[in-house]
């Protein structure tokens, strides 16, 4: 059985890391494939929302599907058709041609998203310890190994559909590596009333959405935040994202270690209290690097928040993980969608200094819901 679960804990470990490859390696891509579609960046944005809206749509059906063929080989499939997907929307030349396949993308994307994280929490309940950590600790690796793949076709001037199709055909391969583990069977609920199961999936989601707005918020507004609150140069501003990546990372890494000695709860609300203390500095005292150490302490507070969160949706009683986590990742992308226009509009009236402080109250906000996690289901190992 621990052989079978390590097994498949390096299997999907390494669909994790994929998965980060694949959305950093597009992603990184994004300047030539707006120049060869001749967008501006008006359109790009919008055009861009389409991976949400795909993404969206996957939503609504994904549970039901891990319910119904297991997550293991949905994750399988789904990551599969991702990659054939990855490179067709750096083949648009216009708006409309480019939206249209982020659409497709953003719904492969969007199963292999649940997917991945049901069969994650279905082999913890199999290890009897906190290990979800370590899966999105990979992901953020794969980011990281995507975006210097990016930068290094993009210095050579690869075209991004050479540079995208490789990476596709290279992360083909892990679907080849099929050691999952069956799905765990949603826990008995205590009680029949449906709605407050549904409250207490929204409120997990709740916690993942603010725990979004932070990260979309420090990928869309650190850099801007240095070079016009601080006025530190381009090069220096750069700078404030990546404290922000590698302080997730780590956190990441340790994360699981973290939760098994603390608790999911005790740790949220560490977490919060680490972020919305950290960037309140920052918007206190707005200096270069009292800057970078608010955004790292964002990183290092928010990089346990969905890990612990998505654990506690696959725990939720009477509810299958995939249904749960559906919704949880629902209300997740929500936040990457709707954080960075929000502290748009607040910068507009008062300012970049202030306006990003709402990372600082819904951090502090998330730590007051920890209690949601509920420790008082805490992980079983399967001889219990």
């Amino acid at each position: 059985m621990r052989h079978d679960v390590a097994r498949a804990r390096w299997a999907t470990s390494l669909i994790f890391f994929a998965n980060g490859v694949g959305v950093a390696s597009w992603l990184s891509r994004i300047p030539a494939m707006r120049d060869q579609a001749r967008l501006d960046d008006r359109v790009l944005g919008f055009v861009l929302l389409s991976w949400a809206l795909g993404s969206f749509i996957s939503f609504r059906f994904v549970g039901r599907l891990v319910e119904r063929l297991g997550s293991g080989h949905v994750t399988r499939v789904a990551l599969l058709a991702y990659c054939m997907m990855m490179p067709l929307p750096t083949l648009a030349h216009s708006a409309w041609s480019m939206g249209g396949w982020l659409v497709l993308v953003g719904i492969a994307n969007g199963f292999v998203d649940v997917a991945m994280n049901a069969q994650a929490v279905s082999i913890e309940h199999a290890a009897g310890r906190p290990i979800l950590s370590s899966f999105h600790a990979a992901f953020s690796i794969g980011g990281l190994v995507g975006a210097i793949i990016g930068s290094g076709a993009a210095y050579f001037a690869l075209r991004p559909f050479v540079h995208v199709g490789i990476v596709a055909l290279l992360l083909i391969a892990v679907t080849r590596w099929r050691s999952y583990i069956a799905d765990q069977p949603a826990a008995s609920a205590d009680t029949p009333a449906a709605s407050s199961l549904s409250l207490h999936v929204l409120g997990l989601g709740l916690i993942a959405c603010f725990s979004s707005v932070g990260e979309g918020a420090m990928g869309d507004w650190s850099a801007l935040f240095l070079r016009d609150v601080t006025l530190a140069s381009d090069t220096q501003a750069a700078l404030g994202y990546a404290a922000f990546s590698v302080a997730m990372t780590l956190g990441r890494v340790v994360g699981d270690r973290l939760t098994a000695r603390f608790g999911g709860v005790r740790l949220l609300r560490v977490a919060g209290f680490v972020s919305a203390v950290g960037l309140a500095l920052t918007v206190a005292f707005p200096a270069r690097w009292t800057a970078y150490f608010g955004f790292a302490a964002v990183g290092a507070g928010l990089s346990v928040v969905v890990p612990v969160v998505f654990s506690a949706a696959g725990r939720v009683r009477g509810v299958s993980a995939g249904a749960a986590l559906s919704v949880v990742a629902t209300l997740s992308y929500s936040g990457f969608l709707a954080g960075p226009p929000l502290i748009g509009v607040l910068a507009h009236s008062i300012g970049l200094r202030f306006a990003i402080a709402i990372v600082s109250v819904l951090a502090a906000t998330l730590a007051l819901m920890a209690s949601l996690v509920g420790d008082k289901d805490p992980i079983c190992s399967p001889n219990e």
